[in-house]
């Protein structure tokens, strides 16, 4: 091609055709430039051959990599356009342009850097950067043979991502945010502007196109202490934070991915619920500590009696030793709800009687999951949690309804911190007075009048309970006193 170096310092005449004088834009990340859009047509009507370039769209990712491949793919990408552009111009004219000239904002500005640096097939007329990402040590001494002084630099003062990119990328500089001061540089600033607001139209008539046809660049605005947030932005090495935080970012998804992975076992069956088969499958994130092993496939009455022939002094210490985060039921055990669930800090938790045993379950699962009411039977496994002397506690991430009863309770039918327990035989004498929970009385919670403290601790998970009264008082049944008080959870 042409060696433009001869007539870099000629001015094309005021009136004179630009034909022979080809402009490339090069964009920055992330967009695909339709800045160009407004730009080349007005470069074009003062008679200018325009030739857009790309390199696709680059990410936030890419551009703040701290190696220099994604970079280099795409200065090739753009040095390959501009080979096409001046093929092109060939072709039609016959000749190779006289001038050729670039115009770069953002990243484009570090592309044309490197064209600078890296490629001396390319003469340059004019170069104007705005919005410049180049470093402040920008080796010009090297490259003063390849474009006419000066290369403008069009700086806003209100651009601060120069300096963030400083800041937080590699290799890159923010000449676009606090000024390149030296010998072949024209800083020009522009009060106000922001990072994309040379990009128009009218900017490009009024101060490029003089400048692109051999004027002497325009005064704009005096320059002005950079606001303290930019100059801050650009000290600090964020790029070194990014480095570190990342890593520990990605890791800790793959934990939490591999945590799920570790959710409680459950066998699903096909179960019948009011009167039609489906598979009624109940799931929560809750998921079993990761030290949960399945070591046995005895009952919760099994661990219940052995545990009871211990000493009470000891009782804590072996199950601490045998059973705490241990799975139960291997292969699932089935069970009844005695009472409907109660919600507390968003944990569904209900009783179970266990099939052909005493023993008595307290399932601890979530609160999306806590569709059930008293009587229906379910198939489940869990981790065991806690014991109290009858009954274990498990939690457990997926269950399943083997039998339903009839419709689901909604879940504000029953307090999250507080429930009216009724106690009897039958609940439809309960509907005497309000209540939000129905207890069968049984030999384990009271005959003959009720122990709010077993209804307590099935409520609540704990012993951290009040018991007051509630409307109905107790009375004396056939074979179990009614009672109506209130549990508050604290």
């Amino acid at each position: 091609m042409t060696d433009h170096s001869a007539d870099q310092g000629a001015a094309t005449s005021p009136g004179s055709p630009n034909t022979d004088h080809l402009v490339v834009l090069v964009h920055g990340i992330n967009n695909r430039a339709l800045w160009m859009d407004d730009v080349k047509p007005a470069l074009e009507n003062s008679g200018f051959a325009v030739a857009a370039t790309s390199y696709g769209r680059f990410s936030i990712a890419r551009f703040l990599a701290p190696f220099t491949g994604f970079r280099n793919k795409a200065i090739e990408r753009v040095a390959k356009d501009i080979r096409t552009a001046i093929r092109a111009y060939k072709q039609d004219t016959g000749s190779d342009p006289k001038r050729m000239s670039v115009i770069s904002h953002s990243f484009g500005t570090y592309v044309v850097g490197k064209l600078l640096t890296d490629y001396p097939e390319f003469k340059w007329y004019r170069v104007i950067f705005c919005g410049s990402v180049v470093r402040e040590d920008f080796p010009l001494d090297q490259v003063l043979g390849r474009f006419a002084d000066p290369l403008l630099n069009e700086i806003g003062t209100k651009d601060f991502w120069p300096a963030l990119a400083e800041s937080a990328g590699w290799d890159y500089g923010s000449v676009g945010s606090t000024g390149f001061n030296s010998p072949p540089v024209e800083t020009r600033w522009h009060h106000g502007y922001r990072h994309s607001d040379f990009l128009t139209e009218e900017f490009c008539n009024n101060f490029w196109i003089p400048f692109l046809e051999g004027a002497k660049a325009k005064r704009a605005d005096k320059s002005e202490q950079l606001p303290l947030a930019i100059r801050i932005l650009a000290m600090l090495p964020l790029r070194w934070i990014i480095l570190v935080v990342v890593p520990i970012f990605l890791a800790s998804i793959g934990y939490f991915f591999q945590a799920e992975a570790r959710r409680a076992f459950l066998i699903v069956q096909n179960a019948q619920v009011e009167g039609s088969w489906k598979r009624t499958e109940m799931t929560c994130p809750l998921t079993p500590p990761a030290s949960s092993l399945v070591v046995r496939e005895g009952s919760a009455e099994e661990i219940l009696n052995l545990l009871a022939a211990l000493e009470p002094w000891r009782r804590d210490d072996k199950f601490q030793e045998l059973y705490l985060n241990r799975f139960i039921g291997r292969d699932g055990w089935t069970g009844t709800v005695r009472e409907p669930p109660d919600l507390k800090d968003g944990l569904c938790r209900f009783m179970v009687s266990e099939d052909g045993t005493s023993a008595r379950i307290l399932v601890n699962t979530c609160e999306h999951t806590c569709n059930y009411r008293r009587g229906d039977r379910i198939q489940l496994s869990g981790w065991l949690m806690h014991r109290d002397d009858n009954y274990v506690e498990i939690g457990t991430g997926r269950h399943t309804i083997v039998t339903g009863v009839g419709p689901r309770l909604p879940k504000t039918s029953v307090p999250t911190k507080a429930a009216i327990v009724c106690h009897g035989e039958d609940e439809n004498a309960c509907k005497e007075h309000k209540y939000d929970v129905f207890e069968l009385c049984s030999e384990a919670n009271g005959v003959g009048g009720a122990d709010p403290n077993v209804s307590g601790r099935a409520i609540c998970g704990d012993s951290n309970f009040d018991v007051s009264p509630a409307e109905g008082g107790s009375i004396r049944g056939n074979h179990c006193g009614y009672s109506w008080y209130r549990i508050t959870c604290k």
